[in-house]
């Protein structure tokens, strides 16, 4: 039926005599390559050609930390403390933790973090969920990070 709606632009509601014309857009998020899926016969050709019309790549949240504090703001006006403000220690424990579930994982840790906080309280690594603050469990998906190099000194 999804096919169908996408192909001809088509419902039938639920006891229905006719058809009606919806005018829609489909929106799509995965972490998965679908075109492999495809060719492995584990996703549908003909809804993946329906489906692919602009794509855009997005790398996962522990690629983009530069964007953390926009992240962070954006999120505290969505939960409606956009005033609230944090401390350094806070948000350089959230850009050392790998986020692997990206933005509904911070937004989760924020929303619990303003919960604890009085109003008007600045956010401080107390509010943050242990988890965060165990460097044994902030990288869990993170490369190995090569050893750096010592600097020659030169005569």
């Amino acid at each position: 039926k999804l096919l169908r709606l996408l192909e001809s632009s088509e419902i039938s509601p639920v006891g229905a005599a006719r058809t009606e014309q919806v005018d829609v857009r489909i929106v799509c998020a995965t972490h998965a390559n679908l075109e492999d899926l495809v060719e492995a016969k584990r996703f549908r050709a003909d809804l993946y050609s329906r489906i692919r019309g602009y794509v855009v790549s997005l790398p996962p949240l522990r690629e983009r930390k530069a964007d953390m504090a926009r992240l962070v703001n954006a999120l505290l006006a969505r939960l409606g403390r956009a005033e609230t403000e944090t401390s350094i220690a806070f948000m350089i424990a959230l850009r050392r933790y790998d986020w692997p579930f990206n933005v509904r994982e911070p937004f989760a840790v924020l929303r619990r973090a303003t919960a604890l906080a009085a109003p008007g309280e600045k956010l401080e690594t107390s509010h943050l969920p242990p988890e965060l603050l165990e460097p044994s469990k902030t990288a869990p998906r993170a490369a190995p990070v090569a050893p750096a190099r010592a600097a020659r000194a030169t005569p």
